[in-house]
C-alpha cells in the first residue's frame, strides 16, 4: 500500500467514525461506567470478570426493584472446563465451559441485600489445534460472560421482588397488629368507662 493510499483510508475510517458519533452511536462497552449506575459494579477478578463486569454494568443500568441507588454488588467469578474425547483417531473433542458468579448486593452503608450463586455453560467441538481451540474458548467465554450476566440479573430481579413482596408483607403484619391492638387498648377503655358509669 502506497503513503497516499494509507492516507486515504485513515480519512475515510475517521470520517466514517465521526458519522456515527454524531448519529448518536456509541461502542457497546467503551462508555460504560460500572461505578456511576444505580448499581455499583465492583471489579470482577478471573478470565471471564472483566467482560462479565461489562455485560453486568449493561444489564444492570436501570437498577432493580425496590433497591435504592448507590447499592454495589460484588462478584467471584470461577470458571471450569471439562473435555471430552469423540473421536480419539482424528483429535477431535468437545469442550464445556462452566462459569459460576457467587454475588453479594450491599446497600450504600455496607448491609447486605442479597446474596447467592448461579452458573451457566457452553459447548464447543474443537480438532486437536492449538490456535484454533485458544480462538474458540475464548470465543465460549465470551458466551458464558454474556450468559452469566443475564443469569445473574434475572436471578437479582427475582430476589429484589421478592424481598421487597416480603418486606411489604410484614409491614402490612405491623399495621394490622398495631391496628389490632389500637382495636383492643379502645375497648378496654370502653370497658372500664362503662364500669365507672355503673358505680351508683
Amino acid at each position: 500500500m502506497t503513503q497516499k493510499h494509507f492516507i486515504a483510508s485513515m480519512l475515510i475510517i475517521t470520517t466514517a467514525s465521526l458519522g456515527l458519533s454524531s448519529c448518536g452511536f456509541q461502542p457497546v462497552y467503551g462508555n460504560v461506567d460500572a461505578m456511576n449506575g444505580p448499581i455499583k459494579v465492583m471489579q470482577i477478578d478471573g478470565r471471564i470478570g472483566h467482560r462479565l463486569r461489562q455485560e453486568l454494568t449493561r444489564t444492570l443500568s436501570s437498577g432493580l426493584p425496590g433497591i435504592e441507588d448507590g447499592a454495589f454488588l460484588t462478584v467471584t467469578a470461577v470458571e471450569g472446563l471439562q473435555r471430552l474425547n469423540l473421536k480419539a483417531n482424528v483429535g477431535v473433542s468437545r469442550t464445556t465451559i462452566i462459569g459460576t458468579a457467587n454475588y453479594t448486593l450491599r446497600d450504600i452503608e455496607g448491609r447486605v441485600l442479597l446474596s447467592g450463586s448461579v452458573s451457566v455453560q457452553t459447548d464447543y467441538d474443537v480438532a486437536n489445534s492449538e490456535y484454533g481451540d485458544i480462538a474458540l474458548q475464548t470465543d465460549a467465554r465470551e458466551r458464558v460472560a454474556y450468559l452469566l450476566s443475564r443469569r445473574l440479573q434475572e436471578q437479582l430481579s427475582l430476589d429484589a421482588t421478592s424481598s421487597r413482596q416480603d418486606i411489604q408483607m410484614k409491614e402490612a403484619e405491623s399495621t394490622l397488629t398495631e391496628t389490632a391492638e389500637e382495636d383492643d387498648a379502645a375497648k378496654s377503655l370502653e370497658d372500664n368507662q362503662d364500669k365507672l358509669d355503673r358505680i351508683p
